[in-house]
């Protein structure tokens, strides 16, 4: 019985394809491998406003795939509005608006006090028994429930933030659901009395899983920066646990550092 040639299609499905640009083996199809690379070089402004992209002639050649491949990939660059593509001309990096990229480059939370425009919807709003790094912030027994209130943020139309915040009771009675608006939770809190002084923070990368890839609007596996935060009392006793997920494309973390030389060993020291 003769061995029928896969299509295209089955190819693109199939176990054991090569990673782009190497001979390593990668999950995901060719294609979509050349998109990512592609779509980060436009967003890198890699590009400028009259350099065009390489043709589809020196794409195949220069990640040693088909034209087919090519066309395929500038297609859904194309439909994302990453690209346009001038007849007779080349194609182009569609140039972002410096001023919309400017407005979400920041901590957020100062950037909504400062009067960035947002809307945030409640997705959640009960009490749970919270994950187990909730626990040991507050320190609470397996068994007791906090508050989580998880939040979609928006801007200009298009969701950029998914949030929950882990309350301990005590403070969770400060709040309701009804009137939470569109302030961040320790505005709130603040607002009721409670003072947030200093926060312990950490940022790093993780893949969307379902639930996150639904509401930012990004594929499951897609990169996203998490940032977590335990927000401190003037006493230091924890008053919330916050964790954020951000697409990398549309949040940008930015900090202003200071080289501190007046000890032993210079370091870089976080001033704004």
């Amino acid at each position: 019985m003769a061995k029928s040639t896969p299509s295209p299609g089955d190819a693109a499905s199939s176990p054991g394809r090569r990673a782009l640009g190497s001979k390593r083996q990668s999950s995901l199809p060719i294609y979509h491998q050349l998109y990512v690379v592609l779509r980060q070089q436009i967003l890198d402004e890699t590009y400028g406003a009259e350099v065009p992209l390489p043709s589809e002639f020196a794409l195949a050649e220069n990640y040693e795939v088909s034209r087919v491949t090519v066309r395929r990939t500038l297609d859904m660059l194309e439909k994302d509005g990453l690209i346009e593509r001038r007849r007779g001309v080349g194609t182009f990096a569609v140039q972002r608006d410096p001023e919309e990229d400017a407005e979400i480059s920041g901590v957020l939370e100062n950037l909504i006090t400062i009067g960035l425009k947002t809307e945030a919807q409640t997705l959640l709003f009960e009490a749970q028994v919270p994950p187990r790094r909730v626990q040991r912030v507050f320190r609470l027994d397996t068994d007791t429930h906090a508050v989580c209130i998880e939040r979609l943020r928006t801007h200009a139309s298009k969701p950029f933030s998914l949030t929950k915040v882990w309350l301990p009771a005590q403070h969770a009675k400060l709040l309701d659901q009804d009137s939470l608006g569109d302030k961040p939770v320790a505005v709130l809190l603040e607002a009721k009395g409670l003072s947030p002084i200093s926060a312990d923070q950490s940022i790093s990368a993780i893949l969307a899983d379902d639930h996150s890839s639904k509401y930012l609007n990004v594929s499951i596996g897609a990169p996203l920066i998490r940032l977590q935060r335990t927000v401190l009392d003037e006493a230091g006793v924890p008053i919330l646990f916050q964790r954020s997920l951000y697409a990398p494309d549309r949040y940008e973390y930015h900090m202003l550092l200071s080289r501190d030389i007046s000890a032993g060993r210079p370091q870089w020291r976080h001033v704004g």
